[in-house]
Order: structure tokens, then C-alpha cells, then sequence
């Protein structure tokens, strides 16, 4: 299907040397085959300042954890990206509810960083 407009998406950056990202990113390609709601980025295309990359991000940042920008504009990093782009998909939308509550986010937090 062709599209006419440009499609906003969000944008993420991941460790491709960490299996877990790895992993998640097998999880995210299931959820979206097409790439349609979410363009993933690994790291290598952008570490050592090359290549796109969230604004204010350093390569130390980037590779402790996850960044992701929203269409808007927006970057949201750690369990807080994972928890909204779990709410851009049906499927998982359930997940990411409960990490954004002020009780569960800490929580949520924590376990990112474990």
C-alpha cells in the first residue's frame, strides 16, 4: 500500500551488542512487521556521533539505556520508553498501562535497571 503523506513514527535506538535488546527488538518486529509505528535504529549506525540520534544524547546514554522519540517530538528513556511503546500496540497496550502509574513507575524503574 502506498501512502500519500509521510508517516510519523516512533523512533528508537537499541544496543545491537545486547542480546536483551536484541531480543526486545525480535518482540517489537512481531508487533510491527512493517515498520510502521516504530523505526528501530542500532546504536553502531550512531555511536561516535554519526548517524541520526536523539537530541542531548550521549554515547554513554545511549548505551545505558533505551531512547526512544515519540512523533511529537518528545524522548522518553529507561522503562518509561518501553512502557509507551508497549502502549502503542494493542496487543501489549496492557503492559505499559500499569508502568505509568506514579507507584508502578518506580517500580517499573527498577527493574529496567536491574
Amino acid at each position: 500500500m502506498v501512502y500519500w503523506f509521510k508517516m510519523r513514527r516512533w523512533q528508537i535506538w537499541y544496543d545491537d551488542q545486547c542480546e536483551i535488546c536484541q531480543a526486545c527488538l525480535v518482540w517489537l518486529r512481531l508487533l510491527d512487521p512493517e515498520e510502521r509505528v516504530v523505526e528501530a535504529i542500532p546504536l553502531s549506525n550512531c555511536v561516535g556521533g554519526v548517524g541520526p540520534r536523539p537530541p542531548g544524547a550521549s554515547d554513554e546514554e545511549l548505551l545505558r539505556q533505551l531512547h526512544a522519540r515519540a512523533p511529537d517530538g518528545s524522548v522518553v528513556v529507561g522503562a518509561a520508553a518501553l512502557a509507551a511503546l508497549a502502549r502503542q500496540f494493542r496487543q501489549v497496550a496492557w503492559i505499559g498501562w500499569p508502568a505509568q502509574r506514579p507507584v508502578l513507575r518506580a517500580v517499573a524503574d527498577q527493574l529496567y535497571r536491574w
